[in-house]
């Protein structure tokens, strides 16, 4: 069965029915934010520690986890099935949430998303970069002020971050 892996199959379908509302799940608190959907959330702070922002540019020095919208989880839903769906989401949220603890644990800022739309971030010398983000569904931008963001691999967070903030 493709739930083993997942410590609480309780906690899954919860984030599941979460994400189908539209809302945003919250691992500190092992709840569900319904109020994300609320376009008007400008620098609010969870309380994960993750601030989820719309901003036009960003300009210092973070991981931004993007999560897909109601739209996207919809889309996904109905292209696979029902275990493929499952197994998708619960490898993403996984990934996701052992990649926030890793980048707690090294006090990374840390910015919320959904994968909609672009984003933008300015350099320390101005240079900007415009990603644009209608294509992802789950993913991490990493962005240290000095290069160019990079799309880090949620399996091996720790490496990619340790390698981009060396360059």
């Amino acid at each position: 069965m493709t739930f083993l892996a997942y410590p609480n199959v309780v906690t899954f379908f919860a984030i599941d029915s979460c994400l189908d509302q539209g809302g945003r799940w919250d691992y500190k608190d092992g709840n569900c934010d319904e109020s994300h959907e609320s376009k008007k959330a400008v620098n609010r702070k969870p309380s994960s520690g993750a601030l989820t922002e719309k901003l036009d540019i960003i300009n210092y020095s973070c991981a931004v986890l993007i999560r897909p919208n109601s739209r996207k989880i919809e889309k996904l839903k109905n292209e696979n099935t029902e275990d493929d769906y499952n197994t998708i989401v619960d490898d993403n949220e996984y990934y996701m949430a052992t990649s926030a603890e890793y980048l707690d644990s090294v006090k990374v800022k840390r910015i919320e998303r959904d994968s909609e739309g672009s984003i933008s971030f300015k350099t320390a010398k101005g240079v900007i970069f415009k990603i644009d983000m209608n294509s992802l569904y789950w993913g991490i931008l990493l962005f240290y002020g000095k290069a160019k963001p990079v799309k880090a691999d949620m399996t091996y967070i720790n490496q990619d971050y340790e390698s981009y903030i060396k360059k």
